[in-house]
C-alpha cells in the first residue's frame, strides 16, 4: 500500500472508532424513539395461537441506565380474527450500558382493549415486563431485540398472558 492510502486508512479507522465511542454516549440521555414488530403468542390457553405483533414507542432517559417509555402496541388478531387485541403501555426501564451494546430490563402497566366480533369490547389494565439488547448501529440508530409479556389479557372472565418476541429500530435524539 501506498502512503498515501494508509494515512487515508488511518484516518477513517480513527474517525469511525470516534463515531461509534460518540454515539453510544450520545444514547444515554435524552429522547429516543423507535418501532418494532415480531410473533406475539398467547401462552396459557388452548388452543394457543399467534399473530404479528407492532409497537411504536417513545422513551426519555432520566439518567444514563434509567428510562421511562411510552407505546402504542398492536397485539395481532386471534383464534380466526375473533379477538384483536391492542393498547399502551406505559414502562420503567433499567439499562446496563456496555459499549456499543446496552442490557435492558422493564416493567409497567398496559392499558389494553380486546375487540371481539359482533360489536363486543372489554378492556382493562395489567402489568407487564421484559427484556432486551440493543446494538448500536450508527451515530444514533441502534438496532434492539426484545421480548415482553403482556399479562392478564383478553376480557374479564378469561385472562390471558400473551408473549411478543420482537426486533426493531431505535433511534436517539
Amino acid at each position: 500500500m501506498k502512503p498515501k492510502h494508509n494515512t487515508l486508512l488511518g484516518i477513517f479507522l480513527i474517525t469511525t472508532l470516534l463515531w461509534s465511542t460518540t454515539s453510544s454516549a450520545a444514547s444515554l440521555l435524552g429522547i429516543y424513539a423507535g418501532v418494532s414488530a415480531g410473533k406475539a403468542e398467547i401462552v396459557d390457553l388452548t388452543p394457543t395461537d399467534d399473530d404479528t405483533a407492532a409497537k411504536v414507542y417513545a422513551g426519555y432517559r432520566i439518567l444514563g441506565p434509567i428510562a421511562v417509555e411510552v407505546a402504542q402496541v398492536d397485539l395481532g388478531k386471534y383464534y380466526s380474527d375473533a379477538i384483536a387485541i391492542d393498547g399502551t403501555s406505559v414502562d420503567a426501564v433499567l439499562y446496563l450500558p456496555a459499549g456499543l451494546v446496552n442490557v435492558f430490563a422493564k416493567a409497567g402497566l398496559f392499558n389494553w382493549n380486546a375487540d371481539y366480533t359482533g360489536g363486543l369490547t372489554e378492556s382493562g389494565t395489567s402489568s407487564k415486563f421484559g427484556f432486551g439488547v440493543e446494538y448500536n448501529l450508527l451515530l444514533n440508530i441502534d438496532f434492539r431485540l426484545e421480548w415482553e409479556t403482556y399479562t392478564d389479557v383478553m376480557d374479564t372472565t378469561t385472562t390471558t398472558d400473551i408473549t411478543v418476541l420482537s426486533a426493531g429500530v431505535n433511534i436517539a435524539f
